[in-house]
């Protein structure tokens, strides 16, 4: 036909630009899509992270935390990225053409499927060992985490100790066991498609058996049976790639999982439904037969507080004394409510604390502890961190009360000193006294100090106690 020689090499051209127009816009689209949702995952990871109890905290590393905010999130992403580029569009496809194979010879498409059954249970099979693998992976990574973290935290240790080859030895081995767990993934994962094809080739051995004889005896034309050839061809390639997603799926649903736990964490520190904001607080802390300790499910754990009460009078200075683990700090937690006692109640002004919304109880406490905790930040950020909206005024007195000016006025750049990674280029002194200034910028009526110059020399001690 003249004719669709002209009409057809036109229509090949306008498909291809059609195809690719839409390439383009589905890949553009996509990573848009993934970097979108992969941001959303990082808030709300993060946003549950800082909602947790301290208790739940404290029981996970923060190595693992940050594994799951950048890695698990990236899996979770890929897995969606595939699933709406790949497993929609190659499902549509094999969808489109099975039709395309039926309608042109249905006795050919039931012998095609034939092999269906049979690619089955392998790809089952080798799912249920990738996932597996990839949720050993995951907490392998996650290790790796944890290590590299904790090294980084302990530089000056390390150098002090000239551990360096210890702490690379150590760190090699970690990356060697990931290495292969991912070895063992590869090699499981990169059966599937081999898998796929050998069965596969029984369905199409079948088929040209079977069409070549229909050709022969006349009961086809060879035209349709190459035309059913073709498309069965063209689904082969869809149902090849399902195969091969294997590992990203899997990864996909142990990040989710391991995500969603995460996220769904209930805090055990409950606000009564009828719990209200501060108002005019006096400040008197009373302790009224309150028992506690660290794991309450833990029946051999002995209490760390057994029946305290205790009067804390407002306008006065009360001060806990005794031995190390005889329960001061975690008194200080108590009235912070970073804990709930296991029984018995604290009340302040007369409230139980459970009645007190916990943001309006913390924004009316200031506390001072020996483990000065500083953003790498400048000065002027770490001190407005007690109070956002705080004026140059008051924070200028905040400095002078707390002892602190006459260093600050010293440095080159004054407020706007970086401090370094927990404070690092401050000597443990200008770290406390920074500390209280931010304290006294916050002008909370109970002030909290637990042990502020335990590891200082007596002439930083004397200027923070005079603070």
């Amino acid at each position: 036909d003249n004719s669709m020689l002209i009409f057809l090499p036109f229509i090949a051209i306008i498909i291809t630009f059609v195809k690719n127009a839409a390439l383009y816009f589905q890949t553009v689209l996509m990573q848009l899509f993934v970097n979108k949702i992969t941001n959303k995952l990082q808030e709300d990871i993060y946003t549950s992270i800082l909602k947790l109890d301290l208790k739940k905290f404290q029981s996970m590393h923060t190595g693992t935390l940050l594994a799951m905010i950048l890695q698990s999130s990236a899996a979770v992403s890929n897995g969606l990225n595939l699933i709406f580029t790949v497993l929609i569009r190659e499902l549509l496809t094999v969808a489109f053409l099975l039709g395309v194979m039926i309608y042109q010879n249905a006795e050919l498409a039931a012998l095609s499927l034939i092999a269906f059954p049979l690619v089955f249970v392998p790809i089952m099979k080798i799912a249920k060992r990738i996932k597996r693998l990839a949720s050993s992976n995951l907490s392998a990574s996650q290790g790796m985490f944890v290590s590299i973290d904790e090294s980084l935290k302990s530089f000056r240790l390390i150098k002090t100790y000239g551990t360096e080859g210890y702490e690379i030895k150590k760190i090699k081995n970690v990356i060697t066991e990931r290495y292969k767990l991912v070895k063992k993934i590869i090699l499981t994962g990169s059966l599937s498609g081999p898998i796929v094809e050998c069965i596969s080739i029984i369905g199409v051995a079948l088929i040209i058996w079977y069409g070549g004889n229909s050709v022969i005896n006349g009961t086809t034309t060879p035209g349709t049976f190459f035309a059913f050839f073709v498309s069965m061809t063209m689904a082969y390639k869809p149902l090849k790639s399902f195969s091969n997603l294997n590992i990203t799926i899997q990864s996909f649903l142990v990040a989710s999982k391991q995500m969603f736990e995460i996220m769904d964490e209930k805090t055990t520190l409950e606000e009564s439904p009828n719990s209200k904001e501060l108002t005019k607080v006096k400040g008197d802390i009373e302790f009224k037969n309150v028992y506690f300790k660290y794991n309450e499910a833990l029946e051999t754990e002995s209490y760390i507080l057994n029946n305290i009460n205790i009067k804390i009078h407002s306008n006065n200075k009360t001060a806990f004394v005794g031995p190390t683990g005889a329960g001061k700090s975690t008194i200080i937690s108590l009235i912070m409510r970073l804990y709930d006692p296991i029984s018995g109640e604290i009340k302040l002004d007369g409230k139980n604390l459970k009645n007190i919304k916990i943001k309006s109880l913390r924004e009316n406490i200031s506390y001072v502890g020996q483990d000065i905790q500083l953003f790498d930040d400048s000065i002027l950020n770490n001190l407005k961190y007690a109070k956002q909206n705080a004026t140059i005024e008051e924070i200028e007195e905040a400095i002078r009360l707390a002892n602190a000016d006459e260093f600050i006025k010293k440095l080159p750049e004054g407020l706007e000193t970086k401090v370094g990674q927990a404070g690092v280029n401050l000597s443990g002194g200008q770290k406390q006294r920074i500390s209280i200034a931010r304290a006294i910028l916050k002008n909370s009526k109970i002030v909290i100090l637990d042990e502020p110059t335990s590891a200082l020399d007596a002439i930083s001690e004397g200027l923070i106690k005079d603070a």
